[in-house]
């Protein structure tokens, strides 16, 4: 990197042009310097990106005890820049596994999505354990895990869990979030006839749902907007708990209802991981 913005200064290339060809390879270590360009914390992202997806497609993995080709420290550095650098805020890690991998595949190196996977979740694991290292609660890190693949986002959202965790407002809309959760199949559940839902319990649980997804309208991933909003969220499926048999042996009535309680769930899935907690 050093060497290679000197060239580019002595080539005549632009000022900008030789700075990003520095920080290209920045960080060069675990809690090193960090890109302070625009377009230095692409290229530093891009290289890790490719050497990452490229080291996958080979099966240079690293192993508890070896790592010959650095790709956990490439893995470290990627989650790094995401992290602290505001100009990658929209760059997500499967989004730039797939970039690389679209490189390799113009070259006629089909890369199969499993390697893909397995490389998101090496680095995934990464963030994890920086946050653990951080004095982070564990359970709480494991909440904010679906944000692995935006760890900036990841940050914010745990910055605010932790803020929210120990009040009445959040334990209540965790309980009855689990509530919804445990009773739904593993499986994802089809939508159902809704017009079977005609109890007033059922009703106003839909209702509730309608209006936290309103309220929330543009800010679907801010926790604290949804604790705020969850008030009456949280009444209507207690309710519906108290005063309807979700697996009704009517079988139609019953996947209206497993429906229902999936809405409510995808309305809050992509905030937290809620049975982590």
């Amino acid at each position: 990197g050093v060497m290679a913005e000197e060239y580019a200064r002595r080539a005549g290339e632009p000022e900008a042009v030789a700075r990003a060809l520095a920080e290209m390879e920045m960080p060069r270590a675990a809690g090193g310097a960090l890109p302070t360009s625009e377009a230095g914390a692409i290229l530093s992202l891009a290289d890790r990106f490719d050497l990452v997806t490229g080291m996958f497609v080979i099966g240079a993995v690293p192993t508890g005890s070896s790592d010959p080709y650095g790709v956990r420290r490439a893995a470290i550095g990627l989650v790094n820049v995401l992290r602290a650098v505001p100009a990658t805020a929209g760059v997500g890690v499967t989004e730039g596994l797939r970039a690389a991998a679209d490189r390799y595949a113009a070259q006629g190196i089909e890369i199969p999505a499993e390697r893909l996977t397995e490389a998101a979740e090496l680095i995934a694991r990464r963030y994890e354990q920086q946050l653990v290292d951080a004095g982070h609660e564990h359970r709480l890190v494991q909440a904010v895990r679906v944000w692995a693949d935006r760890p900036a986002q990841g940050d914010r959202v745990l910055a605010a869990l932790e803020r929210h965790v120990d009040t009445e407002e959040f334990t209540a809309l965790v309980a009855a979030l689990q509530r919804v959760v445990r009773i739904l199949p593993a499986d994802p559940v089809e939508d159902a006839d809704r017009t079977l839902l005609t109890a007033p319990a059922e009703l106003a649980l839909a209702a509730a749902t309608d209006s936290v997804r309103q309220t929330l309208q543009g800010q679907e991933n801010d926790l604290t907007a949804l604790v705020a909003a969850s008030g009456p969220l949280v009444t209507a499926i207690d309710a519906f708990f108290e005063g309807v048999l979700v697996m009704d042996p009517d079988l139609e009535v019953r996947a209206a209802r497993l429906a229902l309680l999936s809405d409510v769930a995808r309305l809050v899935n992509d905030t937290l991981q809620w049975s982590a907690l």
